[in-house]
């Protein structure tokens, strides 16, 4: 989804947080960086509701990498407060977008298109190797096993019980024959 790594992106986000906190008096400033900021991810597919999923990870994170000793439950709801301030400027812009223009949905699902695309001819790549080109080839193992410990376990039951039925009426018809 997005043309930078995860790293980048991190750094990104620390920076918009960094600036959230900074500008806690300057709220005409810091919206119309969060209107800027709506239209990139809006630009390229992002929806209203990841932003809450976003969020969510974002204090997962920071409870697991600063750890319960900082990120006490205080400080936890300020930056519940932090994130909750960016998103009330930028989830309204997404929404509006996503209704105007449609293109969200739409860039997403070519980017998840080709994102299916590239997974299976990965899959394709590692599975599919010159030696061996059976789609159900991981099987056959598991089947011949399976094959052998069925034949271990008739050997030990013996003869069906239909077949010895058969043996024994077959003497008796013999029987009342020669009678």
């Amino acid at each position: 989804m997005f043309k930078s790594g995860m790293k980048a992106q991190g750094k990104a986000l620390v920076k918009i947080v960094t600036l959230s906190l900074s500008m806690l008096h300057e709220q005409e400033k810091f919206d119309n960086i969060l209107h800027k900021l709506a239209e990139v991810h809006n630009e390229r597919g992002v929806k209203a509701v990841e932003y809450g999923i976003m969020g969510e990870s974002l204090i997962w994170a920071l409870a697991k990498v600063l750890g319960p000793d900082v990120m006490s439950p205080q400080c936890t709801k300020a930056w519940i407060r932090v994130f909750c301030r960016m998103i009330r400027v930028m989830i309204p812009l997404a929404v509006h977008y996503e209704i105007e223009n449609g293109q969200a949905q739409r860039l997403r699902a070519e980017i998840k298109q080709e994102e299916e695309a590239e997974a299976e001819k990965k899959y394709d790549e590692e599975h599919n190797s010159k030696e061996d080109k059976s789609y159900m080839s991981w099987a056959i193992p598991e089947c011949n096993a399976l094959s052998e410990k069925n034949k271990q376990v008739a050997s030990v039951l013996g003869p069906s019980s239909g077949s010895s039925n058969n043996n024994e009426n077959n003497g008796k018809n013999e029987n009342q024959k020669t009678q």
